[in-house]
């Protein structure tokens, strides 16, 4: 049931996230023709106005598609191109086809500065090639429909590369932004409801064979110390084991079972070259105390203030990617749903929510293609150029962040299979 929560919020997040580039398309006049949530197949959906909505099987990401994203440009027209020439080719000597010369006139139309005429010259053109349907490879003819369609629609008065640049920033930038809105709102309610606080820690589960059990930590034990040392947090037990392996000497672990304090003798640290870190082989968990009250404009404030914190921080840590220990401390979803699993019933899974959100805003800030901030980049780039990118450059950009992208999550995928699969 915690897995179901933690990526049904995952879920909502990126409801949000669609939701804000959808709304602002909508304020500005873009035309916005699907919103889905999830992808591919779709399990369940209706259309209202030119907007179809639908829901996919896949509750993986979701996407807002709007018409016209890059300006038609006559190097559009190459695979439609291909059907002329096979038509050509199998019919050497015969005139010029029907299709050949409504691809021509299509052609002259998409490199006039204005697009007059566009749509019905690709009308023809459509019309031409359904003609031609059993001549061609099938192939051929479904790449060619596709394309002449998507050029008939890129033409649409309200297509996206039409509006004015401000405009293209406010619906991309609206996604990132709507992340970061409801982390603010999330975190709010956090703090206004009351925040769990936790001052021990819970033995949840214990490697066999490891340090832990040998030294005679139970399932339920609560450790309060680690040498002396007094823990309330996962971080204060880190250092404390990591303070214990450093002195390469058994250590003491006072922990509280039942209505019992009991000291345990003998427990010695390992260090796993894997992971770089010294472990019992023992999984904790918190232990909830109390809980501390917000009113509104504590709540509000406290929330502002770790939005500031997590943002500064998340920039910080796209930043020192490129280093190992940069590289350590990257996550999947796999990650985040484990993540997000463990809080769910100690109370502080909103929180993790919240914070997620803000790193999904931050992320897709990127300036790299398909990115919300590559295609920020773009629109600024057109401007300044004064004319539109070819569809071309904006693919091998594409190709490029995707493959980035691909290797930050293969190098995630790795550290959360580990982490996952550790004692």
């Amino acid at each position: 049931m915690t897995y179901a929560v933690a990526i049904l919020g995952l879920l909502g997040l990126v409801l949000v996230h669609e939701l804000g580039h959808f709304v602002v398309a909508k304020a500005v006049h873009a035309r916005a023709t699907r919103f889905v949530i999830g992808f591919p197949p779709a399990i369940v959906g209706f259309r209202r106005g030119e907007t179809e909505y639908a829901i996919g099987a896949l509750p993986l990401g979701g996407y807002v598609r709007i018409v016209g994203m890059l300006r038609p440009q006559p190097g559009d027209l190459y695979r439609v191109q291909d059907a002329v020439d096979e038509l050509a080719a199998r019919r050497p000597g015969e005139p010029t086809s029907e299709l050949a010369a409504a691809v021509a006139e299509l052609r002259e139309r998409l490199a006039a500065p204005e697009l007059t005429g566009v749509s019905a010259a690709a009308g023809r053109a459509l019309a031409a090639l359904e003609t031609e349907r059993d001549s061609l490879h099938a192939v051929t003819y479904r790449q060619a429909r596709r394309d002449l369609g998507r050029i008939a629609e890129d033409a649409d008065p309200r297509a996206y590369w039409r509006l004015a640049t401000w405009r293209r920033v406010a619906i991309i930038a609206a996604g990132p932004f709507a992340n970061l809105l409801a982390a603010l709102v999330i975190l709010t309610g956090f703090y206004f409801g009351g925040v769990p606080t936790f001052e021990a820690l819970k033995v949840e589960g214990i490697a066999s064979g490891k340090p832990a059990a040998q030294a005679g930590i139970r399932g339920g034990d609560v450790v309060l110390a680690v040498g002396g040392t007094r823990v309330r947090t996962s971080d204060d037990i880190s250092g404390a084991v990591k303070s214990a392996g450093a002195a390469h000497r058994p250590t003491t672990v006072t922990v509280r079972r039942g209505t019992s304090t009991v000291v345990l003798r003998g427990l010695t640290p390992y260090y796993d070259a894997k992971q770089k870190r010294w472990l019992v082989g023992v999984q904790l968990g918190p232990v909830r105390t109390g809980q501390q009250d917000y009113g509104l404009v504590g709540a509000a404030r406290a929330a502002g203030g770790e939005a500031w914190d997590v943002t500064t921080g998340t920039i910080g840590a796209l930043a020192d990617v490129v280093t190992p220990k940069g590289r350590e401390n990257l996550t999947t979803p796999v990650g985040i749903v484990s993540q997000s699993a463990d809080t769910v019933h100690v109370g502080l899974f909103p929180r993790l929510l919240a914070l997620i959100s803000i790193a999904l805003g931050i992320f897709n800030l990127l300036p790299f293609l398909p990115l919300d901030g590559g295609h920020i980049v773009f629109a600024l780039i057109e401007r300044v150029r004064g004319r539109p990118l070819t569809r071309a450059a904006f693919e091998r950009v594409s190709v490029a962040g995707i493959a980035l992208m691909l290797m930050l999550f293969v190098v995630g995928l790795s550290n959360d299979v580990g982490r996952l699969t550790s004692p």
